[in-house]
């Protein structure tokens, strides 16, 4: 390792002919020390950003893209060991050493790191802690490690879903949660039973909810329903019907805000035919049918609405 390199490629390269001890030792030293020898680049670029350059450079399976993941996930251990004062490992702060863990491990696909990122999602360890990409009141350490959970294989969602009923009403993780509900946990229509959270949230909220809601309401248009092998339901009542039509009135301003060229918005209302979702821009309207799915995700999501049901 002594000559230098001046390239990501052939140092990518040359990396995939050292043992597990050496791309430890190098990823140590990157990712606490920002010490990047024997490469040489002219262009200054973030540990994060150089990791997974390296970790494309080395194909879809390889014992030297393992060795990687083993290495970030070691780096990861010590960094949670001695939280919050880290100072002991690096003179970067916890906001830049805990957003690069969090971005390497989601992108890298690092599961062995799953239980003890589930145990630190309950005891909310992150909670509070800012990135160096927002402000405290915005987003904070833990929705990095919700971005890096949510985009590992799941062991149990039962306990992802605990974390997501515990989270979705903190303005600061609610993207995340929604997005791990339609994702992860469920499907598009899992949305639904969460709705009203998000939409309780968009009054003078920051504009990526808007969007978020923009981009469920776009996906549901277009999702096919199942065959359907759930047991069949009672209808929804009148109440419950008129509860949810409460929730999509409230929505549907915030989906026509966008001052988008060519873009006229959407309008949703229920009834006791369905779900209806109208396309103003294309002159289209998607009827929703209340199966047993959608009927059990709406009924669901009363328990967020404050309206009585009856």
């Amino acid at each position: 390792m002594g000559d230098l390199i001046y390239s990501v490629e052939p140092f990518a390269e040359a990396m995939s002919e050292w043992d597990e001890a050496a791309v430890n030792t190098w990823i140590h030293k990157l990712l606490f020390r920002e010490c990047i020898h024997p490469l040489a680049l002219a262009f200054p670029i973030t540990g994060e950003r150089l990791i997974i350059q390296i970790y494309a450079e080395n194909g879809t399976t390889s014992p030297a893209k393992r060795n990687l993941e083993t290495a970030v996930a070691r780096s990861y251990e010590e960094f949670s060991a001695v939280f919050p004062d880290t100072s002991v490992l690096s003179r970067k702060g916890n906001e830049e050493l805990g957003s690069d863990f969090f971005l390497l491990i989601g992108r890298m696909g690092i599961n062995q790191l799953y239980d003890l990122l589930q145990r630190e999602a309950i005891e909310g360890k992150y909670k509070g802690t800012a990135t160096i990409f927002s402000t405290k009141d915005r987003w904070d350490l833990h929705t990095y490690l919700l971005k890096a959970i949510f985009a590992l294989e799941p062991k149990n969602k039962a306990v992802l879903t605990t974390i997501v009923e515990r989270d979705i009403h903190d303005l600061r993780y609610s993207s995340e949660c929604f997005n791990a509900v339609n994702n992860v946990l469920g499907n598009v229509f899992s949305g639904l039973q969460y709705l009203p959270v998000l939409v309780s949230q968009v009054e003078g909220a920051n504009r990526p909810i808007k969007s978020e809601l923009l981009s469920y309401v776009q996906a549901l248009e277009k999702a096919e329903l199942g065959s359907g092998d759930m047991p069949a339901l009672t209808p929804l009542t009148t109440a419950e019907v008129r509860a949810y039509s409460g929730v999509l009135t409230a929505l549907n301003p915030h989906l026509n805000s966008f001052k988008v060229s060519r873009f006229n918005g959407y309008n949703l209302q229920i009834d006791e035919n369905g779900l209806v979702i109208t396309n103003a821009t294309t002159d289209t309207a998607r009827v929703i049918n209340l199966t047993p799915e959608v009927t059990s995700n709406i009924r669901s999501s009363l328990r967020y609405v404050t309206e009585p049901t009856g």
